[in-house]
This record gives structure tokens, sequence and C-alpha cells, in this order.
């Protein structure tokens, strides 16, 4: 069934505190019409207010489990990267481990990889003890994200 609206709220953990706003948003999400839906992210679990509408099968909780991609997902998304380069089955293992199965670093260190020197992406592998490129890569993406969002006042 196609969906009549939608309303997506997000980075929802700025408010998680906030008893009246989550009151009042409660309130509105049972008003939601049949056919619309809400999309709420964030990098916080709900409070317990929304407990209700999860056991009333009113609300689906995805969390990194289910986001999280795994190898053959992520072999997929680098061969679509690299359409007319082929990247080797090694060199794809490496870059899903790197990232840890997030679609977001998975492509930045793909970038990376594709924009730099060859380098030794082993070295920011979790468990290594030299970062290496890949911190470097999710440094930089962070930092612009961070700082191109500040008031340039």
């Amino acid at each position: 069934m196609k969906a009549l609206g939608v309303l997506v709220l997000d980075n929802f953990e700025w408010v998680n505190d906030d008893a009246a706003f989550n009151q009042i948003l409660r309130q509105g999400l049972e008003e939601i019409p049949p056919g619309c839906q809400v999309i709420v992210t964030g990098r916080a679990s709900s409070p317990a207010q929304y407990a209700g509408m999860l056991a009333k099968e009113q609300r689906v909780k995805i969390g990194w489990e289910e986001l999280q991609l795994t190898e053959k997902e992520s072999a997929g998304v680098i061969s679509q990267l690299h359409a007319a380069d082929v990247c080797s089955d090694e060199m794809a293992d490496l870059l899903h481990k790197t990232a840890q199965g997030w679609v977001s670093g998975l492509v930045l260190l793909n970038q990376f990889c594709l924009s730099n020197e060859p380098t030794d992406l082993s070295q920011g592998v979790p468990g290594k003890t030299d970062d290496g490129c890949a911190q470097q890569a999710f440094f930089d993406y962070f930092t612009h994200e961070i700082f191109s969002r500040l008031p340039t006042s």
C-alpha cells in the first residue's frame, strides 16, 4: 500500500529528554490518519512513553543490527561504486571490516582509497593498534559535517 503522506523526524536524540515535547508528539502520533507514516530517526533509544506503541505494533524499531551491512551487501555496494573498475575480493572484505558494516563508512573509505596513494588500509581495521587512513577518512567526514553546520557569525 502506498503511503498517503510521510513525516520524517530526524535527530530525535535532540529532544529525547524534553518531556513536554514528547507528550505533545505522542498525542499527535495517535491522530495520524491511516495510510500516513511517521519515520523517526535518532542515535538513542526512545523515551519509555513510546513503549506502548511498540507493544500495539504501531511502531517498529530498526536498530544497528538491521542496518549494518553484511559482507555480501558490502560487496554489492562496492561493485556499484566500481562500475568500470574491479575491486578485488580481498579489498572488498577489508573495506567491509574497516567500515564495520556502516554504509556511509564504506562509501567514504572507497572514495578515500580511490583518491589517495596506495596505503595499508588494514591499519584501520578494529583491533589493530594503528588507526591508519580509515580513521582519517572518518575524521575528515565528521569534521566537515560538524563545522559546516556552525553559524558563520
